[in-house]
């Protein structure tokens, strides 16, 4: 049987899927790289989610020795946690299926400098997401302490699908 080459990505909020287009780009650039469209798995759902059905249905597919590479935009559309990474990356091992970032390259599972590289991945995307959640606690603290209405940073606003200047 042949294996496949498949291909995941993740935004965390229906915001990004819906205003921001990473999501679209993502899988944009994964058809690019030759993924057919019905190997590429998505999520819309925060990286440190266990319930992620994208993700569960690669992680089935590699159980079932379907799969022998997984391409990924970068590292933390993958996971932004440690311990998930480190569970992702033994399955991956164990079934010999190989893992390609398009931004970063491949990431060999097994040597001591990937192992290395994969976990601090895992960390810097743990701290990024950290790092977010506490701006973010922290600006709307700040925007319901001066009762001011929330307006976006780029000046910029969404009515009824046209992106007009905020006044």
């Amino acid at each position: 049987m042949n294996r496949l080459i498949v291909g995941y990505c993740r935004v965390s909020s229906k915001q990004q899927f819906t205003d921001g287009h990473a999501l679209e780009r993502y899988i944009d650039a994964l058809a690019k790289y030759g993924i057919p469209q019905s190997l590429i798995y998505f999520d819309v759902e925060r990286g440190v989610s266990d319930t992620r059905e994208g993700f569960g249905a690669v992680r089935n597919l590699v159980k079932a020795n379907r799969v022998s590479q997984i391409v990924i935009p970068n590292f933390d559309r993958l996971t932004r946690s440690p311990l998930q990474w480190e569970q992702a990356r033994e399955l991956f091992a164990k079934h010999q299926v190989q893992i390609k970032f398009l931004e970063d390259g491949d990431l060999d599972l097994t040597s001591p400098d990937g192992l290395f590289t994969g976990r601090i991945k895992a960390a810097l995307a743990a701290q990024v997401r950290d790092r977010l959640r506490s701006h973010s606690i922290a600006g709307h603290a700040k925007h319901r302490e001066r009762e001011e209405p929330y307006k976006p940073i780029f000046g910029y606003i969404k009515i009824d699908g046209a992106i007009l200047p905020n006044q």
